[in-house]
């Protein structure tokens, strides 16, 4: 099984650490994850552990450059055949729906905060199944876009307890 993660940028953050801890994991389960995104010293942590990385500015919200790069990422999409998708932001999850068309490639939205309402956020709706970090954002996205219960999965943000001194 093969699934690619689609982040802007690699750098720092809960977001990217959710995407390293993910990698990690499905790495270690046995499937081939492949994290697209415009770099960043967290890179070297996706590879490290087994996964693979694709440079590609899936973070610009320059509208001029919006089809090349959507372009770009189906062209990647049609090497790469995964079997999953997981976007991690809106500008990622617009890009692909562009590119996704006529691939049929299902996906996971990751509703990370609660946005502003609008058409543009409301593409963090889209998914096949939409996961957020708290019981908070389920029921904003249920009250702002109808979003159906039975499209949200909850998954807490979880601490690496050897991380912090927790005593």
């Amino acid at each position: 099984m093969k699934t690619l993660q689609l982040v802007p940028a690699m750098e720092q953050g809960g977001v990217e650490r959710g995407v390293v801890e993910v990698n990690r994991a499905l790495v270690a389960a046995g499937w081939e994850n492949v994290v697209v995104s415009a770099g960043g010293r967290l890179v070297k942590q996706i590879e490290a552990d087994g996964g693979r990385h694709i440079h590609l500015d899936v973070k610009s919200k320059n509208p001029f450059t919006y089809f090349s790069r959507a372009a770009k990422l189906r062209r990647i999409l049609e090497a790469e055949r995964p079997d999953a998708l997981c976007a991690h932001s809106r500008v990622p999850a617009w890009l692909f729906l562009w590119a996704n068309r006529r691939l049929g490639i299902k996906w996971i939205s990751f509703a990370h905060g609660a946005n502003s309402v609008s058409r543009y956020s409301s593409v963090m709706t889209r998914g096949d199944i939409t996961v957020t970090p708290s019981r908070y954002i389920a029921d904003y996205l249920k009250e702002n876009y109808g979003l159906d219960e039975s499209k949200i999965r909850v998954i807490p943000r979880a601490i690496d307890r050897g991380r912090f001194d927790i005593d």
